[in-house]
């Protein structure tokens, strides 16, 4: 016997009738007729008296109907618990970002969270992909935002967006000369000769950088290894050194002339962004929803062009997802 036949057998015995039951249930007699006659084949007693009037339960089927209406009650309660459940998913989501989205999608991750799915508690960690890395990957979060996935068995990667590098150097006065003859783009040999600030290994950034520069003949001029994104701004605003970003990162500091930056080209630079979880641990419902929302958040503010600064539109390409 299955919870349907039990469903059907509770509203013939209430109603009394299987022209009544039928109507209530939205189907035809004939067929809840046959329904009936096989749970009657399989429990091996009739359970109603048919007569004039309607159908009376018999003693099977008055044994039998308590049962049915704690089975059917009970289905019915699963049933409205996963539907909210599903509606308004509940519980701790972990996530972990890189510094380059603490002024880009993280806020409007938040909001959208808040506004829609308010019984989802968001705790968000900032860190280089590297760390990120190893949070998820140890059981710490439950997603991660990450450049370049190492390849992993455990991993499982959905591509988010994919991003040109820039030079990052302190601001420059706007009617100056050298803001006027200042080419819009820098070449890798340029940058490699330049002082750079760049995190450490095994940071995704610094792996990128290390490998091109190798690929391409170069040596890297690394003033200082510095894995604070923080003090990585400040040094470069003030003058110190440069750093290599995607525009996402620093469009806000570029906008508020506290930061200029150049297009690297030659060879042309890029990361890819991916939202990645682990296989050793099952995602819950809410994250699975933060998962969503993350998604749906990065295509809106990269086709809106909130993801980048409006002068460097096309430097960025969506992945359709």
């Amino acid at each position: 016997m299955d919870i349907k036949q039990l469903n059907y057998f509770v509203h013939v015995a209430d109603l009394r009738s299987f022209s009544k039951a039928a109507a209530v249930l939205a189907m035809a007699q004939p067929a809840l007729s046959r329904m009936i006659r096989s749970l009657e084949t399989e429990l091996g007693a009739p359970l109603f008296y048919r007569n004039g009037r309607g159908v009376v339960v018999t003693e099977a089927g008055e044994r039998l109907l308590p049962y049915a209406k704690s089975m059917v009650e009970q289905a019915d309660r699963i049933k409205n618990d996963l539907t909210m459940l599903r509606d308004n998913p509940s519980g701790t989501v972990s996530l972990g970002v890189p510094p380059t989205l603490g002024q880009v999608l993280v806020p409007s991750l938040v909001r959208d969270i808040r506004d829609r799915y308010p019984n989802i508690s968001l705790r968000i960690s900032e860190g280089f992909s590297g760390h990120v890395y190893e949070w998820l990957m140890s059981g710490r979060l439950d997603l991660a935002i990450i450049y370049d996935a190492p390849r992993s068995g455990n991993l499982t990667t959905d591509q988010l967006v994919t991003e040109q590098m820039f030079l990052v150097e302190p601001p420059i006065k706007t009617n100056g000369t050298n803001a006027k003859n200042r080419p819009e783009t820098v070449t890798f040999a340029e940058v490699v000769e330049l002082p750079l600030i760049l995190p450490s290994r095994p940071h995704g950034l610094r792996i990128l950088m290390d490998t091109i520069s190798a690929r391409e003949g170069y040596t890297l001029n690394i003033e200082f290894e510095v894995d604070v994104s923080s003090a990585m701004f400040e040094l470069v605003e003030t003058g110190v050194g440069y750093m290599v970003q995607p525009y996402a990162a620093i469009s806000r500091r570029v906008a508020g002339g506290r930061l200029s930056a150049r297009r690297i080209v030659e060879p042309m630079i890029s990361r890819t962004m991916v939202m990645a979880t682990t296989t050793q641990r099952p995602l819950s419902l809410a994250a699975r929803t933060v998962l969503d929302v993350i998604k749906a958040d990065v295509k809106r503010l990269v086709e809106s062009g909130e993801w980048l600064g409006t002068s460097w539109e096309e430097t960025h390409e969506l992945v359709a997802k």
